[in-house]
């Protein structure tokens, strides 16, 4: 790799073993050295107008494989990005980088980049842009967007809208942090291959106004990274477009750099100041996910009651609830019965670090009314007082009268295989109270099963699902 601008020295001391005082002449010959090696050229300031490397580029252009041209200072007069310096033909390159911190807002459709010719470009990110090329991108598979500024949003969808329809065998889709307005605009653009969407930092409306004009299929995962300022009704109605797709749903808390030992052992009341949970759902072939920031812990129990009434939950058939610091599904599913009067096809339950008994005494309250749970599995992630089964013998028997003309539940167990010796089997009467009690062991914690659409994308940048 090169790096234009600062970065060159060091990565030809490693490849070359030589060193050059002058930068046009350090330039000139690394890219004399390249000659027939594949090329991946990091620019991380616009060169002045005479400098050699536009000439080399220009000369040299055949063998890029890689090109992320990024100006970050803001208002250099020397830093615009110029479409200018990118007209030469690019039959090798797959990735290509355009941010541009020192452009004005964004205006409008721009030029036809490399000539139209970029035949194996797969890969497109542009940030800050001021216009979208105007090339066919037949080949092109992923393709993000962000940070995209201007004082018209009608400009910038459209000029979205126009992009991807250049786009037809597009699969990974990111936006982030751009403003969309609808406008009187009737063409939809299909982009059938689209596997998976991603939004981030981006408000609800401008997510729904863009995926009204595509068509997109329904074995597609989209995920939404967000933060407890977003309204959670409108969160939840981006399930809509899922509408009878997705049976499994999940709560998971993220890890915290934040979180410590005195945190955890008082509830996380006092000490974290930011909290995050990751809300997935999924069906056999799609799924969506949110990923929600910020907020402090008391008030999201307000915050979480409202998404979790307003979540589709019709068709669930699989409820997953990591919060292991948070004390039991009662958080989470706060109100307990007045929450579930719509989860009636749920099957299985699956809770993460809980004890039993919290676990008996919340299925109390909602099992009239699940009245198809059969599965309850209980997973322990480490050592700790949640190992013990025990059971008081007032919960078991409210457990059991509540049952009544339900169907019957068996409990699973699972531990880690070096937590063996330290798990106890239950006691009779607790195990009276269950169909069956079966234990496993694993090496890997269990995670909630997606489809292998969620498994494309940019995973360098997203987590996986």
């Amino acid at each position: 790799m090169f790096a234009i601008n600062g970065g060159l020295s060091h990565c030809l001391r490693r490849r070359f073993g030589a060193v050059f005082n002058d930068r046009s002449s350090l330039t000139s010959a690394a890219m004399e050295r390249s000659k027939g090696m594949s090329l991946n050229l990091v620019i991380t300031r616009e060169p002045r107008p005479y400098h050699v490397i536009h000439s080399l580029v220009n000369s040299y252009e055949s063998p890029i494989h890689e090109l992320h041209w990024i100006c970050d200072e803001d208002h250099d007069p020397h830093g615009t990005i110029s479409h200018l310096h990118l007209n030469f033909r690019a039959p090798q390159m797959e990735f290509l980088t355009l941010r541009d911190r020192s452009t004005s807002n964004f205006e409008s459709f721009g030029p036809v980049l490399f000539q139209g010719h970029t035949p194996q470009l797969q890969y497109l990110s542009l940030s800050y842009s001021q216009w979208f090329p105007s090339n066919e991108f037949p080949s092109l598979t992923h393709l993000s967007l962000s940070k995209i500024r201007g004082s018209d949003p009608n400009i910038i969808l459209r000029a979205t809208l126009s992009l991807l329809s250049r786009t037809p065998n597009l699969r990974d889709l990111v936006l982030g942090d751009i403003v969309y307005h609808d406008f009187n605009e009737t063409r939809i653009i299909p982009l059938m291959f689209l596997t998976r969407i991603t939004f981030e930092s981006m408000k609800h409306e401008s997510i729904s106004v863009l995926l009204r004009y595509l068509d997109i299929s329904p074995d597609i995962a989209m995920q939404v990274f967000t933060s407890h300022a977003t309204n959670p009704s409108d969160l939840a109605s981006l399930s809509n477009h899922f509408c009878g797709r997705l049976t499994t749903l999940q709560f998971a808390s993220v890890d915290s750099k934040t979180q410590s030992k005195a945190s955890v052992s008082t509830g996380m009341r006092n000490m974290i100041n930011d909290c995050s949970f990751v809300v997935s759902a999924a069906g056999s072939s799609s799924a969506l996910r949110y990923n929600v920031r910020g907020g402090m812990v008391d008030g999201l129990m307000v915050w979480y009651d409202r998404l979790f009434n307003d979540l589709p939950k019709h068709d669930i058939r699989e409820l997953w609830i990591r919060t292991p610091w948070i004390g039991g599904p009662g958080w989470v599913l706060p109100g307990g019965a007045s929450r579930m009067k719509s989860w009636s096809g749920l099957e299985t339950l699956v809770v993460f670090d809980c004890s039993l008994h919290t676990l008996l005494v919340f299925l109390s309250s909602v099992r009239g009314i699940c009245v198809n749970l059969s599965t309850l599995r209980l997973i322990w992630t480490s050592s700790c007082t949640s190992l013990d089964l025990s059971v008081g013998q007032n919960i078991l028997t409210e457990f059991e009268l509540r049952g009544r003309g339900c169907r019957a539940v068996a409990l699973v167990v699972e531990a880690h295989v070096g937590e063996c010796d330290a798990v106890r089997h239950a006691p009779e009467e607790v195990e009276a109270v269950f169909e069956a009690i079966e234990y496993r062991f694993f090496e890997e914690v269990p995670t909630m099963a997606f489809p292998d659409v969620c498994n494309t994308g940019w995973s360098l940048k997203f987590p996986a699902w």
